[in-house]
């Protein structure tokens, strides 16, 4: 499901916006295809909580998602397009098995690097509790940046990473 901040799917619009016609009409469709598969599955209800999911909720919805084979609208040919601006919990999933795995039709697992701390999760709360509970799901990013514009007056970098910091810590 790809889990982002809200930080992230505001930075996740600009980038699609700053594109070439061709590319950002491209990916919006894959982002608009996306959402109508998940709204077929009957996902759309859970996907569009402001509060994740937690424990058997939250991995019965990740196989769900995962069973529709819904490819990231960011994927083309293999790779990721935005790779050097990609999510930090995209980041953070360093799978070292072969590619085939993903799929889950071969029958073999999903090997990943497991990361001491997660990164992704302290940015989802600086502005709010520090457990995980504000979250976009990747694919609807850019429908979540449109309706929630930033509002709020920027605070210096200072206190951003202070707070960010103190979450991935746990201080």
């Amino acid at each position: 499901m790809v889990p982002i901040s809200p930080v992230e799917a505001r930075l996740l619009l600009d980038i699609v916006d700053g594109l070439p016609e061709m590319e950002r009409s491209t990916i919006k469709e894959r982002f608009k295809a996306a959402i109508e598969r998940m709204e077929e599955a009957g996902l759309m209800s859970q996907l569009r909580q402001q509060i994740k999911p937690v424990g058997p909720e939250y991995k019965e919805l990740g196989l769900r998602y995962f069973e529709q084979e819904v490819p990231c609208p960011f994927l083309e040919n293999e790779s990721c397009s935005i790779h050097p601006q990609r999510p930090l919990v995209c980041r953070e999933y360093l799978v070292v098995s072969d590619p085939e795995n993903c799929k889950r039709k071969n029958g073999k697992p999903i090997e990943a690097i497991k990361m001491p701390s997660e990164a992704s999760k302290a940015l989802t709360s600086i502005d709010g509790p520090t457990e995980f509970t504000n979250w976009v799901p990747l694919i609807l990013a850019l429908e979540w940046a449109e309706q929630n514009p930033e509002t709020e007056t920027p605070r210096p970098g200072t206190d951003i990473a202070a707070r960010f910091f103190e979450t991935l810590t746990a201080r």
